[in-house]
Formats: C-alpha cells, structure tokens, sequence
C-alpha cells in the first residue's frame, strides 16, 4: 500500500535478511523513479520485521535512470524491486552536501579540543540528511625515528564545531593506523550506536618519537611483568582482573603513554576491589603468570582507587598467600647467563621473605631468588652447575615502604647485584670460576618460593624481567640506572 505525495511516501517495509530498523542516515532508492528518500518516522507493526515508514525525499538520480553505468564514477544500486533500504551512499549520490560546511569547520581554531601538537587532518559530519568531509590528509610516512600518532574527536551531532562543547575520545587509535583505517574505525563505532543519528569527527595528526622500551634496549629476555609497556613490538594486554562484586574478569592494555590503563580498570572494577587473575609476559614466550585461587590473587585496585607506588600502577601481595606461579614451567636461563630485574617495596622486612624465585627443594634444580632474609638483609643468589650459591646479601637491612630497583647478573666467573644501584658481591665465597648458573626447565613464581609458595612476599610488585644472553651486553648496573629513570626509586 502507497500513499504517493510529491514530498513523501507511506507505506510498509519488510525487513529481510541482515536488514535493521531505520537509522537516519540510511538511504532508500525507489529503481523506477531514480528518488532517493530518507526515515521521517516508523513504527514496528505485527512482527519485528515489519514496519510502517514515512520516508522523506531528499534526492534524485537522474543518471541512474537515464543511463547505463559506464563512465559515469558512480557504483550501482544493489538490485532490488521498489524502494530498498541500503548502505549510506557516496557523498554525490546524496542531495545534501555539507563539504563547504566542513571546510568552514575544519579551519577554524581548535586548540581547546584537540590535543598539543596534532595537526587537524579530517572533519566528518554526519546528519539526517547528508554528510560532509573535509580532508587535509598528512600521509603515512612520519620522520625517521617517529611514528604517526592519529587521535580522533567526537560529538553525537552533527555540524559541529569548536563552538559547541562536549568533544569526546570515542576509541584509542594505535601507533601507524592510516587514516582509511580510522575512517573505518569512525564506521564501525557508528554502527554500533543505538541511540543517535547525527555524528561530527575531527581527526588529528601528530608525529610521536618512537616508543623503545626496556626490551628494545636489551635484548634476550626469557619472560617479562609489568605494569608498563616493556616492548616496541609488543601490542597484548598487560594485566587480566578480576572485579570483587560478581568476579567478572577483564584483560587491561596500555594507554598512549604505554603504562597501564588505569582508566579503562577503574572503569571496570568501579567501587570494588580488583585482583590480578594473569600476569602477561612481554617477550613472546606465553610465561604467563596465573593464579586461579581467589584467594591468593594480589591487589591491584582497592574500593575503587588503584593501587600506585611513587606515582606508578603496582599490585599489593598480602604476605600470607598471594603470589603468582607461572601456568607452565619453563627454563629460565637456556643460554647460561642470567640476568634479573624487579621493582618492589616491602611493607615489612624483618621476615624472610622471597618475592623473585625459580628455586627448588634438590639443589640441583634450584636457579635463581631474589629475596629478603630475616635479618632484612637483601639477596640475591643463583645455584650454579657445579653446585655453588653464590649470594649477593647487602651488608644492611633493606628499609620498609621504599621502592627499590634490583638487579643481578650470574655467569661465568661472574655474580653481582644492585640494589637501589648500590653494587653487592657475593659475599659467600663460591667458586663459580669455569661454572655456569643452572640451565634447565623449572617453576617460577613472583610473591613467593616457585615449588610451594612459602616465605610469602609482603609488598608490592611492579616489575619482573629474566633475561638470558650470550652477548654479555645486558649488564645488570647498566638495566638498574635504565628501569630507575622510569620509577625514580634513587
């Protein structure tokens, strides 16, 4: 049933297929007349698929019924009998254009918005009856040593400018996204709105120096924990949590300044507490760190307040039972020289405790600890193949509620540590001259001892790295100064 006026259709539509209710930029093309119309208005009759519409004319394709397709630049319709509801069509198929809306948008100041440094490179406005772009496109091809950093801004109307308030960051866009693909990521985050029909983008350009990080500057690590991004190449999640109320879970990545996104984790934990289910690790090897008791998961969020030290993401060990023990056993030290690094604070010192292990009950398994005596000495101490324990203990007690950066390095005649980037011998006397740390496959665990989770770590983590690497460039000073110009510990 049709009731034709020279402005408007009634009538009735039968939604086959993929087909949604109207959205008020979609399109709909009558094949006989070449008239393109718009949703003024529907309602859902008997069934879902089935709607009662007015559609509004904005538009005619003369080519389209006066010609056939060959050298006219435009796509042709998909077949269909009547009016069809299809895609939004390219722009000059559309009578309303508003490119010269978007240019006068486009130029204007919009350093309130858009953040220092970018360079405006596309405005996009989407309305219920056209769409217009304008597009200063800055190519792909950042300076040696950078990277294209595209950033998008977004307000549910259209025909906005730096006039109207309320300007948000719909999605992250990731290092050397081109601008098709921002473009298409624009697309998809329109088609999964429910609840407006008008959208306005400004996308950004800028050039960023490349991210390096603490594996890109040494190479060779086994398996590597943090709270921040540790790798150029690294692209995964950092953390999986777990939220207290319904122990819902819930894998948090980097943010733009490749530290953990903290705003994406308070988000989901809310008023809650958050717990560390995985701890990923960085260097492609799959050494993830897991912990299925809930009960023993460390703290990361607590009552909706993220857990920091000195300014940085950190998880919270309850010195009783938390820890986490890698899911699958691996050999922390294949080349047969160790290198380890963690960033910590401890609540208490004064009861033995160890937070960095790979040990063993049999001597012969044992590898290497990172851990704090009794006495809250500091150690560090490796089990070599010739069955000697060389043990890098400070000659004083560590101090409670300070950060520290270790590190240690074990080879050939050699074991050193740094705490705080004060070097520590091996004050035990072994003999390591001719004899290499342990080699084989073992448990590993932070927050506790790796075969059974004793001496419990009372504290905070940050940060873990083994490495294992013949080249003698990863020298354990050289790390504590580089890790220590991120945490500021000394």
């Amino acid at each position: 049933m049709h009731v034709r006026s020279h402005k408007l259709e009634q009538g009735q539509i039968v939604l086959r297929g993929t087909a949604t209710t109207p959205k008020p930029w979609s399109r709909y093309y009558d094949n006989d007349t070449g008239i393109y119309y718009a949703a003024l208005n529907y309602q859902l009759l008997a069934t879902a698929s089935e709607l009662d519409v007015s559609l509004r004319v904005i538009g005619r394709n003369a080519i389209g019924i006066t010609t056939d397709y060959n050298n006219t630049g435009r796509i042709p319709d998909v077949p269909s009998t009547d009016i069809s509801q299809g895609s939004v069509k390219p722009d000059h198929q559309v009578m309303y254009s508003y490119n010269n809306q978007a240019r006068t948008a486009f130029i204007q100041n919009w350093t309130s918005i858009i953040g220092a440094g970018e360079t405006k490179e596309m405005y996009w406005t989407i309305s219920n009856d056209g769409q217009g772009r304008f597009i200063n496109a800055q190519g792909d091809n950042p300076a040696s040593g950078y990277v294209v950093k595209r950033a998008v801004y977004y307000k549910t109307r259209g025909l906005q400018d730096t006039t109207d308030s309320g300007w948000t960051v719909p999605f992250a866009v990731l290092p050397n996204w081109t601008l098709e693909r921002v473009i298409e990521q624009c697309r998809r985050h329109i088609s999964k709105s429910t609840d407006h029909g008008s959208y306005t983008f400004m996308i950004t350009y800028a050039e960023d120096p490349e991210f390096l990080g603490l594996l890109d500057s040494y190479s060779g690590a086994v398996a590597a924990y943090s709270t921040r991004r540790l790798s150029n190449s690294y692209t995964g999640d950092l953390l999986r949590v777990r939220r207290s109320n319904d122990n819902a879970e819930l894998d948090i990545r980097y943010n733009n300044q490749n530290i953990l996104d903290s705003t994406a984790l308070l988000t989901f934990v809310g008023s809650n507490n958050g717990y560390v289910v995985k701890w990923y690790d960085q260097t492609g090897n799959g050494n993830v760190l897991t912990q299925t008791a809930t009960s023993s998961q460390p703290l990361i969020v607590l009552a909706g307040s993220l857990i920091s030290v000195n300014g940085k993401p950190a998880m919270r060990f309850d010195g009783s039972n938390d820890s986490l023990p890698a899911a699958t056993n691996f050999n922390p030290n294949p080349n047969n020289h160790l290198t380890v690094a963690a960033v910590m604070r401890h609540d208490v010192v004064n009861v033995g405790q160890q937070y960095f292990s790979a040990w063993n009950s049999t001597s012969s398994l044992q590898i290497v600890q990172l851990a704090t005596l009794s006495s809250g000495a500091g150690r560090a101490a490796a089990r070599y193949d010739n069955a000697a324990l060389p043990r890098c203990d400070t000659s004083s007690s560590l101090s409670a509620n300070t950060q520290y950066v270790v590190t240690a390095h074990f080879a050939n005649n050699e074991a050193v540590a740094y705490f705080n980037g004060v070097e520590v011998l091996d004050g035990s006397g072994a003999s390591i001259n001719g004899a290499d740390p342990n080699s084989h496959v073992n448990t590993f665990r932070l927050g506790g001892r790796s075969y059974d989770g004793a001496l419990p770590f009372d504290g905070y983590m940050q940060e873990a790295v083994i490495w294992s690497n013949t080249s003698h460039q990863n020298e354990a000073d050289e790390i504590s100064v580089t890790i220590n110009d991120f945490y500021n510990a000394y």
